[in-house]
């Protein structure tokens, strides 16, 4: 009868910091939302997702088809008028990828218009999809023309976001997914991703269109408050600079990398990794260069991308001290139990360099910490939220499916699951002990769930 009063209080602790708060902001938000609806005119972004369906029925009436026009005279010809091109590129694809990237453009486009105003936000846009209409020209890349254009308007969009211009709720977080998406078809986050010479031009495409929105809105909106320093993620910031300082150093020991941008493994057992976990000396070897180590720039990345978004949510819902000791414990804690397991497993089993280290484990520990938090923060935006959920989702289906598949002990396996595991239940052990010893001990919340 005790463990069920005390397992209640916990369950009543969790409904009332949780979802109680949840549903109190979500009445706020509806109310931002006809306000903003009201006064949000995108005449430039409908204005050219109307002009690129016109241009589609005009295509269909001069050929007779609905797609296919690429290799078509009228096609052909036309792209290389400035601006015709940016209408008629999303048409030489599929008619889902036709209408992913208009949605995509309508939904961020709005904002980044509501952002800069109409006429700053035709300028930037059109002078972007102009370069890279003549750059895809020359370079035959017609075919990634709409990612590019697609990272322009998610530039502009970011400048918006550090400038903390509201939007509704539903917004936010439909555009931060949406972005995510798009992102991720743009960056190298796998193991054996390679960079190729266009990749650049998408980062001119993010990076360009980001800096021109940014000199405009400082010259207008230059008073417009922005994050204080004291809230920035100093914690995670510190450790992703740290892994990519001790890749920068596989990468010297190394003599570069592969065509995919990876190290030797033959490396990091230079570097002191064990080859195969054998002894106890080789368990603590792996203990402390495991987490900290990466096999290519697309690990590194992909890495790098899911420990900024879980930390920034960790570190603002537990603060600065509890994100570290969470990143420490999942890190190390995650990397001890597979050596141990691994150790301990019959038949000698060996870790394979690819899933034998990285900062995964890392990753999974942030996000397990955050898991049953993140919805009810008042200091994170409803963007942020659905990244992480999003993230969430798509990490745990993928590591219980292939547990499921392997175990937890699979010396051929490219991915260490078992480590995002491990990582994962610290993580989320180490929140919720945080949790009840504020309210219980100190009958205080979470830094990120009191009223600020």
């Amino acid at each position: 009868m005790m463990f069920r009063g005390k397992l209640a209080l916990v369950v009543n602790l969790i409904v009332e910091e949780g979802i109680v708060v949840f549903f109190k902001n979500q009445r706020q938000t509806r109310k931002l939302s006809k306000v903003w609806i009201v006064q949000t005119q995108p005449w430039i972004t409908i204005g050219y997702v109307t002009a690129v369906l016109l241009s589609w029925l005009l295509l269909f009436l001069l050929t007779g088809h609905t797609s296919g026009y690429r290799s078509s005279a009228v096609f052909q010809l036309c792209t290389k008028i400035p601006l015709i091109g940016s209408l008629l590129f999303p048409l030489g694809q599929s008619v889902y990828n036709v209408f992913w990237y208009l949605l995509t453009v309508t939904l961020i486009g709005v904002y980044g218009e509501y952002f800069l105003g109409h006429r700053d936000f035709a300028v930037i846009a059109g002078v972007m999809f102009v370069v890279l209409q003549y750059i895809a020209l020359a370079n035959h890349f017609t075919n990634i023309m709409l990612l590019w254009m697609v990272l322009t308007l998610i530039g502009i969009a970011a400048v918006g976001v550090w400038y903390h211009v509201p939007c509704p709720g539903w917004l936010q977080g439909i555009d931060a997914v949406m972005g995510l998406i798009w992102l991720e078809y743009f960056l190298p986050v796998t193991i054996d991703a390679s960079i190729e010479y266009y990749f650049w031009f998408g980062v001119i495409s993010l990076l360009g269109s980001g800096t021109l929105a940014f000199m405009v809105s400082f010259r207008k909106q230059g008073a417009l408050k922005r994050a204080p320093l004291v809230q920035l993620p100093w914690v995670t910031i510190g450790w992703c600079l740290l892994l990519a300082v001790t890749f920068l150093v596989e990468v010297v020991v190394n003599h570069g990398v592969d065509e995919y941008g990876g190290v030797d493994p033959a490396t990091v057992v230079k570097m002191g990794l064990p080859k195969e976990i054998d002894s106890v000396g080789s368990v603590f070897r792996q203990l402390l260069l495991a987490p900290l180590m990466q096999r290519s720039i697309g690990h590194l990345t992909g890495n790098v991308v899911g420990i900024f978004i879980c930390g920034l949510l960790t570190e603002r819902i537990f603060g600065h001290l509890k994100t570290f000791l969470i990143l420490i414990l999942g890190g190390w804690g995650s990397a001890l139990i597979r050596s141990l397991v691994t150790l301990w497993a019959p038949g000698g089993i060996f870790i394979s360099f690819d899933g034998g280290f990285g900062a995964s484990g890392i990753g999974f520990a942030l996000m397990g910490a955050t898991l049953f938090f993140a919805f009810a923060a008042k200091n994170v935006s409803i963007g942020t939220k659905s990244i992480f959920y999003a993230l969430t989702v798509v990490n745990i289906y993928q590591v219980l499916s292939n547990l499921m598949k392997s175990g937890f002990v699979d010396p051929t396996a490219e991915v260490a699951d078992d480590v995002h595991f491990y990582g994962f239940m610290i993580g989320l052990t180490l929140s919720i002990s945080f949790f009840l010893w504020s309210r219980l001990k100190h009958h205080q919340s979470l830094p990120g769930l009191d009223d600020q």
